[in-house]
């Protein structure tokens, strides 16, 4: 059992620019390929023109009809490998997992060859964010290749290899692996604060009212296609994002204008959610702050407001932090972690433990030169090539600042030189390792370091409720 294509679908320049697109789902979705469409499935449409229309309808919502338009996966089987239903089984529920319904996609068994295949095609553009799809080196095998190999063993296949000399794609920007139950995007907080204001709200005033209290901006709309809804502009939107709302209809059935209007109405209480629902298996809620300077009880604290928004009363401002830190709690965690082990007291024992790490760094890296000279040389057509792999690299490496429409330039000429040097990868890889276990413990802890002096001011922001400063002076003996 094999991947043995993931592709992206790019623009057509010279015709129209959806047109790879539409000849991609209408070629996957050939009645004389799946047995008059017996074996295709979507989670948008039930023909291949109700599904182009959906995608591009998406691609024209966020603004976002240009640059690459879509994502083409084929999941192939070795003769006599497993059947239509099997095949079907395994396309659906690969996309269940790995994009759940953030994004438009659709699938087909191909049974007209000895192998069964199985195409599977999504959108480039997120549905319930606009976010584009993007890949980050190593996706892979940490998001991807778990799900498939759960996918073979329920259904006793050999396992999935993924052909790592074909084009490579991955998860989407801001969302990495946000399909994943155990991780937190916006769809789902928002979800749950409509929740938690519909078991409050009397009537649907209140409940708008309770959303605007929260920090939420409404906007009612009528769409052709789904009739009236309502546009969230959650909390945590800035002045540039401002166009980027969550329509209702995206969300899911429970949170359309008619069906929140039903569940006031009938007073349902019972889908209310929290973003966790057992507080006693929350980290760090009893840790011991004896002994804490008070950056290390704002690291603490942090930590704990984001996980707990919902059952603490939170300025505004708080809150809104507090959410935004869920999309990003492993790293927070990671942060407070590091601070904790370390004993970092202060922001400038961060300050100067950054300065002992990038000495070390560079004393590696100069190690490292002195071998090169030593035992490689390149040609000034493959030096200049790695100086730009290394550049397209950083850029990578900081890809929330690119549009894209970059990312995605930048992206494909990564590529195309790890083809040119797929048998000469030391072009590329760059000097020989010294001790490359330990840069790379470096590395991740420079990254940290880094965060915490960009955080400094959010970390100060961090407030204590009154009776938390009681409990920490009484504990500690002093003023937080």
């Amino acid at each position: 059992m094999a991947v043995t294509l993931i592709k992206s679908i790019k623009e057509d320049k010279n015709r129209a620019k959806h047109h790879h697109l539409k000849a991609s789902i209408r070629y996957i979705m050939n009645p004389k390929k799946t047995e008059n469409n017996l074996w295709v499935g979507s989670n948008c449409g039930t023909d291949s023109e109700s599904i182009i229309r959906a995608f591009i309808d998406t691609k024209k919502d966020y603004g976002k009809e240009w640059g690459r338009q879509g994502y083409h996966f084929v999941i192939s089987f070795a003769p006599g490998e497993c059947d239509e239903r099997t095949a079907y089984n395994i396309g659906k529920e690969f996309l269940e997992s790995y994009l759940q319904d953030d994004y438009d996609y659709c699938f087909a068994v191909h049974n007209d060859h000895d192998h069964m295949h199985v195409h599977m095609i999504f959108n480039s553009v997120n549905r319930m964010t606009g976010y584009k799809y993007r890949y980050v080196n190593g996706d892979w095998e940490k998001y991807i290749q778990p799900i498939t190999d759960k996918l073979c063993v329920k259904y006793n296949l050999p396992e999935l290899v993924y052909d790592k000399t074909k084009k490579r794609v991955g998860k989407s920007y801001g969302l990495r692996m946000a399909e994943n139950n155990n991780k937190f995007t916006w769809s789902k907080i928002i979800k749950a604060d409509i929740d938690f204001a519909i078991s409050v709200s009397e009537d649907f005033s209140d409940y708008k009212n309770n959303l605007i209290k929260m920090g939420y901006r409404l906007r009612e709309g009528n769409s052709r296609k789904h009739g009236k809804y309502i546009a969230y502009f959650h909390p945590g939107l800035d002045e540039k994002e401002s166009k980027k709302a969550h329509r209702d209809y995206n969300l899911g059935k429970d949170y359309t204008l008619t069906s929140i209007e039903s569940r006031i109405a009938l007073k349902d209480k019972t889908k209310l959610s929290y973003i966790i629902k057992d507080r006693s298996e929350l980290p760090y809620i009893n840790y011991p702050k004896s002994n804490k300077t008070r950056y290390q009880l704002l690291a603490l604290n942090r930590v704990k407001q984001a996980y707990e928004y919902q059952f603490l009363d939170l300025r505004i401002k708080d809150a809104i932090r507090a959410r935004k830190d869920l999309l990003r709690i492993d790293k927070i965690r990671q942060e407070c972690d590091y601070i904790l082990d370390n004993d970092i007291k202060s922001i400038n024992d961060v300050r100067e433990r950054l300065s002992e790490v990038k000495r070390e760094i560079n004393s590696i890296f100069r190690e490292q030169d002195l071998l090169s000279a030593e035992g490689l040389s390149f040609s000034p057509e493959e030096l200049e090539d790695r100086a730009r792999y290394i550049e397209l690299q950083n850029m990578l490496s900081h890809q929330e600042l690119l549009s894209d429409e970059a990312f995605e330039s930048v992206s494909d000429e990564v590529f195309n030189l790890e083809v040119k040097y797929m048998n000469n990868a030391i072009v590329l890889d760059g000097n020989p390792r010294t001790d490359s276990r330990r840069m790379e413990d470096l590395k991740e802890e420079k990254r940290i370091l880094n965060r915490l002096l960009r955080d400094q001011e959010i970390y100060e922001s961090v407030s204590f409720s009154g009776l938390e400063e009681q409990v920490i002076r009484k504990e500690l003996g002093r003023s937080i």
